[in-house]
């Protein structure tokens, strides 16, 4: 009850815009229906959770991962034009990519060692499902640092952005790569010389 009060306040607190009432609701179940799991390993204490999952797969990306709640949409920075780009399903797989990891690292224990980890490899096809992906996705939507609104974006007026992942900053007039913390979505389609 304190958790779904506290996700609750935080909800309304902190995410631009707030999720419904009935969404937060549902990600508390979710994540109550498993023990909460706090260390490092996914298998530390034997459970595999929407919310344990959901940490790692962002603590392992997040360099690569803004949600934008107004938008509804996660944006990836992409390294050839160095622009923050909209992307499906791009967390999905994202989480998808850490459970096959996760099952290639318990298959080799099992050929290594000869143990049992048949409860681990039950878990790893239980979160496979389409559901506890999505729950994991929503959880990592909560999370603050994974948040930027629009006005985050194009917002230097001394930047302009070409094709080729370049930008010309007017204020140091110079040329250079574009970087992620320039927060570009846009450029003029066409290659500095």
């Amino acid at each position: 009850e304190d958790f779904e009060r506290f996700l609750l306040e935080y909800n309304s607190n902190c995410c631009m815009p707030p999720l419904d009432r009935s969404e937060v609701l549902a990600i508390v179940k979710s994540v109550w229906k498993y023990a909460i799991n706090n260390k490092s390993s996914l298998f530390e204490k034997r459970t595999l959770t929407e919310l344990s999952l959901a940490e790692v797969v962002y603590a392992e990306n997040k360099d690569d991962l803004i949600w934008i709640p107004h938008w509804k949409a996660w944006l990836k920075f992409n390294d050839t034009n160095g622009k923050w780009e909209k992307v499906e399903y791009y967390v999905e797989n994202l989480i998808t990519r850490q459970l096959k990891k996760l099952r290639e690292e318990e298959s080799k224990l099992v050929l290594q060692t000869g143990m049992d980890r048949s409860s681990n490899i039950k878990q790893i096809e239980r979160a496979e499902k389409a559901k506890f992906i999505h729950g994991s996705s929503e959880i990592i939507k909560t999370i603050q640092e994974a948040q930027l609104t629009p006005s985050d974006f194009d917002s230097n007026p001394y930047l302009v952005g070409f094709s080729d992942g370049n930008c010309f900053d007017l204020s140091k007039c110079e040329v250079r790569k574009i970087e992620r913390k320039d927060y570009l979505t846009k450029s003029v389609n066409a290659i500095y010389d």
